[in-house]
């Protein structure tokens, strides 16, 4: 099973998943950030080396990615209906959460932090409650 199969079929599992939307984001964050610790090489090439596929393996990983990006911001769409996110823009919100977790490799396989649980914990409360001070 490829990687992209991998963070769909999770996603899929966490879609269908009897939680709430919020929660069900953060398990979306804390898988990407799960994957990227256990197949961090794997993970660099994706998003810049999938322009290198050739049929069909590119029109797969199209539709995978299409998918996944899709699901992703039904997940931001539920949870801003329930009021556990506020009024934001889903396509930008989706857009800069992703966007993190993508890059997070980079970060990631230079620093290499000990406490893998503390990294999920911190980088979903960065992403879904933000960095300000309360």
């Amino acid at each position: 099973m490829s990687i992209a199969e991998r963070f769909t079929d999770g996603l899929e599992k966490i879609s269908l998943s009897e939680v709430s939307p919020i929660q069900k984001l953060e398990a979306v964050i804390q898988q990407h950030v799960q994957m990227t610790i256990e197949h961090t090489d794997a993970i660099a090439l994706i998003p810049s080396e999938w322009v290198h596929l050739k049929e069909p393996n590119l029109k797969k990983f199209v539709l995978l990615r299409d998918k996944y990006e899709k699901e992703f911001k039904s997940l931001m769409l539920d949870a801003i209906e329930a009021g556990e996110i506020g009024k934001v823009d889903p396509d930008l919100a989706v857009f800069t959460l992703l966007s993190t977790l993508r890059w997070l490799y980079s970060w990631y396989s230079k620093y290499r932090p000990e406490d893998t649980t503390g990294l999920k914990s911190k980088l979903t409360q960065y992403l879904l409650k933000g960095i300000v001070s309360r």
